[in-house]
C-alpha cells in the first residue's frame, strides 16, 4: 500500500466501491475550495475506448507543465493526477486532502472519484498550471468531470460498455457521452455519431465547433486525433507513446505483453493488433464490472495459442463462476516458466495487479 492510501483515509475506497453518478456533490466542494477548476485552459477527454491513450498525449503535446487526470490507475494512485505523466510530490496530495478537509469538506461528502478529482484541480490551482486535460471517468453527462466548462471536448469513440449506466445501445450510450461538448467552442467526435438522429437533434440543442474524425479504436486513428486537436491549437505532435497497461511489453522470461483491453471493440482491436504483429500468443484473461468473459473469449481465440483464466484478485474482477468450467485457471506463479509469448488483458486493474506482484513476489 503507498503511504498515500494511510494518509488519506478516503483513497481506501475504490472505484467500485463507491461510484455515484451526478454533478451537485462536486459543484458544492468546488465552491467551498473556491473554483479551482476556472485557472487554467481545459480539455475534457471522453470515450468508449483510447480516451487514456489521447489524454495522456495531450498532456505531453502541450507540455510539461500541463496538468493530467486520468482513471484508474494501473500500479500507483499517484498515476491519476500529474504533470503531464510526472509524479507529483506526495505533501501535495496531502496537502489537498487537508486543505479540503479545513474548509468543512467531509470524506464522506464526496466518492472516491470524485475526491481524486476534487484535489487534482486544487493541485493544478496550487502548481500555477495554466493548461489541464481531464479523462472523464464514467459516460459524459453526469461525470463528475463534466463540472469544468472545458474550452475543448474531445469524444474518441463510442461502443457497447457499461450499458447499466449508460443505455443499451450506440445512440443512447452517445447522448450521455456527446454532453461533454460545450455550446459555441471545439468538439471533437466520431463521424459515424452524424448518422445518429437524436445525437444530431441533441447536437443542434447547443450548437458546437464540431470537428469529425474516423472514430475507429486503432492506436494510429488515436495518434491522429491527438495531432488534429493539437493543429486547432497551432501545436505540433512532437512525442507519442502509451499510457502503462496499454500493449506495454515486459521482460519476463521473454515477451510478455500486458494489455487493459475491456470491451467487444477493445477486443476486436486486440485481435487486428495480434495479427498484425504476426504473433499467436498464449492469452490470460480477467475481467472486471459486467462483461460477458464469453465475448472476450470468442474474440481472442482465433488468434490465440491457448486461452486461460488468471487466477489473481484485484477491485472489480468478475466471480470465477462466471467464467466457462472448461477454461483453465492459472496463477501468476506459474506462468513464470510458461509458454511465450504470453498476453495477459481484459482489464487495467487486472493488469495493475500483475505488475504489483511482479515488482514484488516475483521479482
Amino acid at each position: 500500500m503507498h503511504k498515500l492510501l494511510a494518509d488519506i483515509p478516503v483513497l481506501q475506497q475504490s472505484d467500485w466501491s463507491s461510484f455515484r453518478p451526478g454533478l451537485e456533490r462536486v459543484r458544492s466542494a468546488l465552491d467551498l475550495i473556491g473554483q479551482p477548476q476556472k485557472r487554467f485552459f481545459s480539455i475534457l477527454v471522453g470515450g468508449t475506448n483510447g480516451k487514456g491513450t489521447v489524454a495522456w498525449n495531450l498532456a505531453r503535446n502541450f507540455g510539461p507543465n500541463t496538468g493530467l487526470f486520468m482513471s484508474p490507475h494501473v500500479s500507483d494512485i499517484r498515476e491519476r493526477i500529474t504533470k503531464a505523466g510526472d509524479y507529483i510530490a506526495d505533501d501535495l496530495w496531502l496537502a489537498a486532502y487537508r486543505h479540503c478537509r479545513s474548509l468543512g469538506l467531509k470524506d464522506s461528502d464526496l466518492s472516491y472519484f470524485e475526491w481524486l478529482f476534487v484535489m487534482a484541480l486544487w493541485i493544478f490551482q496550487s502548481l500555477g498550471l495554466r493548461h489541464a486535460v481531464f479523462e472523464v471517468g464514467l459516460g459524459g453527462r453526469l461525470d463528475a468531470t463534466n463540472v469544468i466548462d472545458a474550452d475543448i471536448s474531445v469524444l474518441t469513440n463510442v461502443g457497447l460498455d457499461h450499458q447499466e449506466y449508460l443505455g443499451h445501445s450506440i445512440e443512447e450510450i452517445a447522448l450521455e457521452k456527446v454532453e461533454i461538448r460545450r455550446p459555441g467552442r471545439p468538439f471533437f467526435m466520431p463521424q459515424s455519431l452524424a448518422h445518429l438522429p437524436k445525437v444530431t437533434r441533441q447536437l443542434s440543442l447547443q450548437p458546437s465547433q464540431v470537428h469529425y474524425h474516423s472514430g475507429a479504436e486503432q492506436l494510429t486513428s488515436n495518434r491522429e486525433l491527438v495531432a488534429q486537436v493539437l493543429k486547432h491549437e497551432r501545436k505540433k505532435l512532437v512525442s507519442w507513446d502509451l499510457p502503462r497497461g496499454r500493449r506495454q511489453k515486459i521482460a519476463w522470461n521473454g515477451d510478455v505483453w500486458l494489455d487493459g483491453a475491456h470491451n467487444q471493440m477493445a477486443w476486436r482491436d486486440l485481435a487486428g493488433w495480434i495479427k498484425a504483429a504476426g504473433i499467436q500468443p498464449h492469452i490470460c484473461l480477467g475481467l472486471s464490472g459486467q462483461r460477458d468473459p464469453s465475448d472476450a473469449v470468442q474474440l481472442l481465440t482465433p488468434v490465440s495459442a491457448t486461452v486461460s483464466v488468471l487466477d489473481i484478485e484485484f477491485d472489480g474482477a468478475i466471480a470465477a463462476e462466471s467464467w466457462s468450467p472448461h477454461l483453465p485457471r492459472v496463477q501468476l506463479s506459474c506462468l513464470r516458466e510458461g509458454p511465450r509469448p504470453l498476453l495477459i488483458t481484459g482489464s487495467l486493474r487486472l493488469v495493475g495487479a500483475v505488475l504489483n506482484q511482479l515488482n514484488g513476489v516475483f521479482r
